[in-house]
């Protein structure tokens, strides 16, 4: 079972849409996957059509462990989510001492079975939701919006990942790699930015980009994923994506 978190410190590069799309796309390709929301804004589960069998929250505080039933099954075949509910803060923690904090989800994912990927929406900062996710994951991926500023805080996001390798929380954690989205390529900013990110990624970047539309939003907005929407170019995209991500775990 392969466990990716989605991550990048900055809000709105795309990574609850890519989150859902992705997940919609392996999926697609025969696979079992199970989704989790740790984003506070639970958009993800606004999304997703689902009837909940259980919250992120009651994982949290009940220190249990998950199996395939406890996910909810959605409208697309082969793809279960772990909703988010409430916003999650200290209190929702209270009691658990820091190491428990940060292996809660490890721990629950170790009884999770015939289940062959676990995508993780993360919330857009590093407070202990990220670490929690990274300590429970096999696989990074970064999303980073094509747009200025795009490596602002990512040297952070960086040494959080090498910390949760070093501490001994995850020592096998690696970047799967760097997906760049809201691609235009009609602007020449997108060269420098390109540049940019080979300095700091070199070869983590993926060949793969989700170019900019706004059919995700509206996509989202009717609950829907991209696939069921009918967006070509978006589907082109998360198809390919999911692709590229397969022949890279095999």
């Amino acid at each position: 079972m392969k466990i990716i978190s989605i991550v990048n410190n900055k809000g709105g590069v795309g990574k609850t849409t890519t989150t859902h799309n992705l997940g919609v796309a392996i999926a697609k390709q025969g696979y079992q996957v199970a989704l989790i929301d740790f984003d506070a804004q639970a958009n993800l589960s606004f999304a997703l059509q689902h009837e909940p069998k259980k919250y992120l929250e009651d994982i949290i505080q009940s220190g249990g462990k998950l199996t395939k039933d406890d996910f909810s099954p959605t409208n697309v075949a082969g793809l279960y989510l772990l909703p988010n509910r409430t916003q999650i803060t200290s209190s929702t923690f209270e009691g658990m001492n820091p190491l428990k904090k940060v292996n809660f989800l490890k721990t629950a994912l170790t009884t999770l079975e015939d289940v062959d990927f676990v995508l993780i929406d993360t919330p857009p900062d590093l407070d202990i939701e990220v670490f929690a996710s990274l300590g429970a994951s096999s696989h990074v991926l970064i999303v980073i919006e094509y747009a200025p500023f795009a490596l602002l805080g990512i040297a952070k996001l960086l040494e959080n990942v090498e910390d949760v390798k070093t501490s001994g929380i995850n020592p096998n954690l690696e970047i799967l790699g760097v997906l760049a989205t809201k691609v235009d390529q009609r602007m020449s900013l997108n060269q420098d930015i390109e540049n940019s990110l080979q300095k700091t990624f070199k070869n983590k970047i993926l060949q793969s980009k989700i170019r900019t539309s706004s059919k995700f939003d509206q996509a989202q907005s009717d609950r829907q994923n991209i696939f069921d929407f009918g967006d070509p170019k978006g589907s082109e995209d998360y198809q390919n994506l999911a692709l590229e991500i397969l022949a890279k775990l095999q």
